[in-house]
Formats: C-alpha cells, structure tokens, sequence
C-alpha cells in the first residue's frame, strides 16, 4: 500500500505542477491574453485569464480519470500501469507548462503550440500502445494483427517505440521551425510512422505463418 502511495504521490504532484505554475504568476498577468493564432501566426482571438484556468487542472483532471479507470482494471501489469500513467501526465503537465508560460510572457511562435501539442499527444499514445489488448477499436487494427495476438504484440511493440521517436521529433521540429514547414515535417513523419508501423505488422505476420 505505501508503494502505491508513493507512486500515486508522484504522479499527483507533477499533475497539480500547472497549478501551482499559475497561482504563482497569477497577480503579475495582464487581463486579456492572446489565447488564438490564425495560420498565418497572426491574434486572431482575446480572453481574460481566467480563460486559461481549465488548462492548467487539465493534467490532474485526466490524472484523477485515470486513478478511477483503474479501480475497473481486472488485469494489468502493476509496473507497466504506473510507467505509462506517469509519462502520460509528465508530458500533459509539461506541455501545458510550456503553453502557460509562452502565453503569459508572449514569448515564443505561439502558432507552433499546435504542434507541441500534438507531438506530446504523440508520445503519450505511443507509452500507451504497448499495454493495449486486441481490439476492434484503438491501435493498429489489420486483418493479421486482429488475427494473431503475437502479431498484434510484435506490432505494437515496435509502433511503440517508432511513435515514441516521431512524437519527440515533432515536439523538437516545434521549436525550432516556422509553421508552414513545421506543418509538412509532422505530416511526413506521422505518415512514415504509421506506413512502417503496417509494414513491419505484414512482416510480422508472414513471420508467424512460417
């Protein structure tokens, strides 16, 4: 029990991380923020701060979703569970961390946030993928690998660790690129990551028919 405690304490501290982040900077913001960038990277949209509230609880929010979707877990590798929740808040915080303070300082190329986004989504999908079971609605879903169940492991194995690199690449590639061909580079790197994800999957399966 004082195992999961100290876990669960973990997980819940780098969750509430936004929060803390806000309340600290709330009284030095202004009152109206630039919440929304066009394609362009121009304003296209105010608010008042409080606006961005819901964002900074995000993190705990999802953290306490997956504390209750655990109780409802009847099988799980205890270890494998606790990894991928902590990565999967470690991102969510840290992502929203980076979006508070570049709106708060109005540093930074706000319409690249988009993609930070995306690439942290990225990464935590990719932690989650080698702990999902067959199924017909989430993963890489194939005639061979809803057929097989090593097919379906060796492929999500391997998908895992590809998206892991392409969600780290994009989130890279965001900081450092200007939109239009920030926009590109994710397109060409989710795209090669999901064709060699399918390939290595019917490689797998003639594999395993052998």
């Amino acid at each position: 029990m004082n195992e999961i405690f100290r876990k669960e304490l973990v997980i819940f501290i780098v969750a509430i991380l936004p929060i803390i982040f806000l309340f600290s900077v709330w009284d030095q913001m202004p009152d109206k923020l630039a919440l929304h960038y066009d394609f362009k990277g121009e304003i296209d949209r105010w608010g008042s701060k409080q606006e961005i509230v819901p964002f900074a609880v995000l993190p705990l929010v999802i953290n306490l979703v997956l504390l209750l979707v655990s109780k409802f877990k009847v099988k799980k590798s205890t270890e494998n569970y606790y990894l991928v929740k902590l990565i999967s808040v470690i991102v969510i915080s840290f992502t929203i961390l980076f979006m508070l303070y570049a709106l708060i300082n109005d540093s930074g190329d706000k319409a690249n946030l988009s993609f930070l986004i995306l690439g942290g989504i990225t990464l935590v999908m990719a932690c989650l993928m080698k702990s999902v079971k067959a199924n017909h609605f989430i993963g890489i879903r194939t005639p061979w690998t809803l057929n097989n169940e090593n097919v379906w492991r060796e492929t999500h194995d391997f998908a895992s660790k590809v998206f892991v690199i392409s969600g780290l690449l994009i989130m890279i590639l965001s900081l450092f690129l200007a939109k239009k061909p920030l926009s590109f580079a994710a397109f060409a790197i989710i795209a090669i990551s999901v064709v060699t994800s399918l390939i290595y999957s019917f490689s797998s399966h003639k594999k395993n028919q052998i």
